[in-house]
């Protein structure tokens, strides 16, 4: 196959070659995001405590979407006690003055650090695979 030259200066001319790639890549491209949108909401249910309701790891969802302009993975975090966890707390007390304590942070642990970790692999799969066919890929990603 013929060298082909692409020079990227960001993520957004990353994702419009991609869409313009023929379609086993696309499949290829698809199930990567697939499988890094799984890996982190799995890795987020593991990185939260069980607690004694589990609804911390119960309200991890993740969705897949599949379209003519490309696919896109999402992973949230619905349970509505998620950022205690995630940035921790003050000192809190109830309004009768009863001491509650102090949660502390675990920002390296919650949901972006673990998706900015997953993108960055994603994003070397996906540099991957279009190099695979022959395509050069520079500039700042």
């Amino acid at each position: 196959m013929a060298n082909n030259r692409m020079e990227l200066h960001g993520l957004a001319e990353l994702r419009a070659a991609l869409r313009s790639l023929p379609e086993d890549l696309a499949h290829d491209g698809a199930e990567f995001v697939d499988d890094a949108t799984e890996h982190t909401a799995a890795s987020l249910r593991q990185s939260y405590p069980v607690g004694d309701t589990g609804k911390l790891r119960a309200g991890v969802k993740s969705s897949v979407t599949h379209s003519q302009f490309g696919v896109v993975g999402e992973v949230k975090s619905t349970s509505p006690h998620a950022h205690l966890w995630e940035f921790g707390t003050e000192i809190r007390s109830t309004r009768h003055g009863w001491n509650r304590g102090r949660s502390p942070s675990h920002h390296r642990d919650g949901l972006i650090p673990i998706a900015v970790r997953n993108r960055k692999t994603l994003n070397g799969k996906l540099i991957a695979l279009v190099r695979s066919q022959g395509f050069e890929v520079s500039g700042v990603l």
